[in-house]
């Protein structure tokens, strides 16, 4: 297993009000696709709500709801 983080300079994980990172870097996204795909994620209830289709990969959701996340969103 491995474990990846987006943190800011100040340990940022993202923006609480708009569920976004607190920045976009081109190369970090290209970095993340690479070591994720054919791979399985585990992301917040958040993160994946505001997750795009991620072609090649399964994703899991974390969280402590008892909502259904059977929503299709690996491509």
């Amino acid at each position: 297993m491995i474990a990846l983080a987006c943190l800011s300079k100040n340990w940022v994980i993202g923006n609480l009000f708009t569920n976004k990172m607190p920045f976009y870097i081109k190369e970090d996204l290209q970095w993340f696709k690479k070591k994720t795909w054919n791979k399985s994620i585990l992301v917040g209830q958040n993160t994946f709500s505001e997750l795009p289709l991620l072609k090649n990969r399964k994703v899991y959701v974390f969280t402590s709801s008892d909502a259904d996340f059977a929503v299709n969103k690996n491509g």
